[in-house]
């Protein structure tokens, strides 16, 4: 999250933390040797789920769709 000079947020920047390998193949997806199975969730985000994690990528714009 970015702050101008009186506090009030600004907005948000992505920095990659990395390159990670990844293979998809029909609703699972590795990533960095972690799996995970793929289900999406209000027509406008992606659920990552495996023992130890879940990942929901949200769509930027409504009704996008994925």
């Amino acid at each position: 999250m970015q702050y101008s000079l009186n506090g009030t947020p600004k907005g948000t920047t992505t920095v990659p933390a990395g390159e990670y390998s990844y293979a998809v193949k029909e609703g699972v997806i590795t990533i960095d040797n972690n799996t995970f199975s793929v289900t999406t969730i209000n027509d406008n985000s992606l659920v990552l789920r495996n023992e130890g994690w879940k990942i929901v990528l949200v769509g930027k714009e409504e009704g996008r769709g994925l």
